[in-house]
């Protein structure tokens, strides 16, 4: 048995637009019902949702479903918890809160069996079909993305320098946390935090690596893509789920409210010697 080939990773390394969506529900069962949906890839946030090894395992099983390809944010980049995500099966990786080119290489490292890494081995792992996969020790990492995350000033930076880094593979800017580490909380449209994110789009594209950013709306992502901005994630279960509960919440307000009085009647009482 051969290992899989990763459609995602072929994708970033050809430039091609991918665009994904925000899974932070901790249930397997709305990230099936993602994966049947005309996204590209679907983004499992253990960063933010109260996603345990346990639930990320059934999310993964159930994602198996449908065609999307499933990237995992785990909340740090530490090197036991990649090793752990890896031996579960996951293949594409969105580390958060890389500053560095050093902090982008230890990822790197940690995904990569010796000598290219530090990834500790393990026999029989879902990842390697339960030890069916052949030479998966040599041939695990050429399937392994790894996406880092731009988030602070300092991140802005350093952004070339770590796009450069051997096998990072993405690059994504993460403008919550940067407007934040900026001085400018919740102001993703300040001129200063533009002018960043568009510093940091050049810096990546230098480095001839793809980059990303989230956005929250269908005109934001047509923008940022015409920027050359092509893993652009849009849209998550929550926000939708929400947003469409109260719209038609909303809408199902402003249907006329009858009173008693106004409700009709009831059948009136058939007319005597009518001829029916």
């Amino acid at each position: 048995m051969k290992i899989p080939k990763n459609a995602f990773l072929e994708s970033l390394k050809q430039g091609q637009s991918q665009f994904g969506i925000w899974a932070s529900f901790p249930c397997s069962a709305t990230v099936e019902a993602l994966s049947y949906s005309t996204y590209d890839w679907m983004l499992i946030d253990a960063e933010h949702a109260p996603i345990s090894l346990d639930t990320l395992h059934a999310q993964l099983q159930a994602a198996s479903s449908g065609a999307l390809e499933v990237v995992v944010r785990p909340p740090e980049c530490q090197q036991t918890l990649v090793k752990r995500l890896l031996d579960l099966g996951v293949q594409n990786f969105m580390f958060p809160m890389i500053d560095t080119p050093e902090q982008a290489l230890a990822a790197v490292s940690y995904t990569r069996y010796p000598p290219h890494g530090v990834r500790g081995i393990a026999g029989a792992t879902r990842a390697s079909k339960y030890g069916r996969i052949d030479q998966y020790l040599h041939t695990a990492h050429t399937q392994v993305a790894v996406v880092v995350q731009l988030e602070s000033l300092q991140a802005i930076r350093n952004a070339r320098a770590i796009a450069e880094v051997d096998g990072i593979n993405a690059c994504f800017i993460g403008p919550n946390d940067l407007a934040a580490s900026m001085g400018y909380p919740g102001d993703l449209k300040h001129p200063a935090v533009v002018a960043a994110v568009d510093e940091a789009i050049h810096a990546v594209q230098q480095a001839s690596k793809c980059v990303g950013i989230l956005c929250s709306s269908y005109e934001d992502a047509a923008l940022f893509h015409a920027k050359g901005v092509r893993m652009i994630a849009c849209g998550s279960d929550a926000r939708l789920l929400t947003r469409a509960a109260d719209a038609m919440g909303s809408k199902l307000k402003t249907i006329p409210t009858l009173h008693c009085a106004d409700m009709p009647s009831e059948a009136a009482p058939p007319v005597a010697n009518a001829s029916y």
